[in-house]
């Protein structure tokens, strides 16, 4: 799978559910009444890779962009002013806030649920984004640890329960992020994996899916000053080595 067919991907799906891609302009709820939100972690790689001409570099950060995608969904956590809120937490019961607020046509209510061990968070659609009309559809699911040292957030199909993309990371003692960022296409599957060091160097992996599994096809590995070393594969056997400075 080529890089290119991987961001149409990514954009169409955007497109189709209208706003979602971009950051919501408005502040935040009044902090006596906001919920917690999941933590949403970039992840970074030394300025001179961001920066490379190399088209392997270049092709890691695509994927690293791909996987911080997720942080442009982090408005739908995060209940504007105007959102009406319909529960709040009551002592003795699992603590749950319910948010809902409309843009243009499109009613989003958002639910957390505070866990013995984890809280988590539904994003609901009503009515229409001009594009879709949508009636009580679960857009986006998300769960996260209290500690904050793993969590997943799953995203739906427009008006399907069909996973369209799904983002999970943990967190080690060392302060190491490990992403797995899987999306399935009607036509395009694939799973990216990345682990980034607190010192700025890291690892990424690519798996096409084909024929019922995930086949590594791209690995590369970087320092923490951006110079780094790539493989290509197919069925299992090297096709391609380089590296970049």
């Amino acid at each position: 799978m080529t890089s290119k067919s991987i961001i149409w991907l990514m954009v169409a799906f955007c497109i189709a559910i209208g706003s979602g891609c971009s950051k919501n302009e408005s502040s935040t709820a009044p902090e006596e009444t906001q919920p917690p939100e999941p933590s949403l972690t970039l992840i970074t790689v030394p300025e001179s890779l961001a920066e490379s001409e190399d088209p392997m570099a270049r092709l890691v950060v695509t994927y690293i962009n791909m996987v911080n995608a997720l942080t442009g969904y982090s408005s739908y956590f995060s209940p504007p002013p105007n959102s009406q809120q319909l529960e709040s937490p009551l002592l003795g019961s699992s603590p749950t806030w319910t948010y809902t607020w409309t843009t243009d046509s499109l009613t989003i209510t958002l639910t957390v649920v505070e866990g013995d061990e984890a809280y988590t968070w539904d994003v609901v659609l009503t009515d229409t984004d001009g594009i879709h009309s949508y009636d009580d559809w679960l857009f986006i699911h998300a769960e996260q640890a209290k500690d904050g040292t793993n969590g997943v957030i799953v995203m739906y199909k427009p008006i399907t329960t069909d996973v369209a993309m799904r983002w999970e990371w943990t967190i080690d003692e060392d302060g190491t992020y490990n992403f797995v960022f899987t999306f399935y296409g009607d036509e395009t599957q694939g799973r990216i994996e990345v682990v980034a060091h607190p010192d700025g160097s890291g690892e990424l992996s690519f798996y096409a899916y084909a024929e019922g599994t995930y086949e590594l096809t791209f690995h590369a590995e970087w320092t923490s000053e951006g110079s780094g070393e790539w493989w290509t594969y197919e069925h299992g056997e090297e096709t391609g080595h380089g590296t970049w400075t």
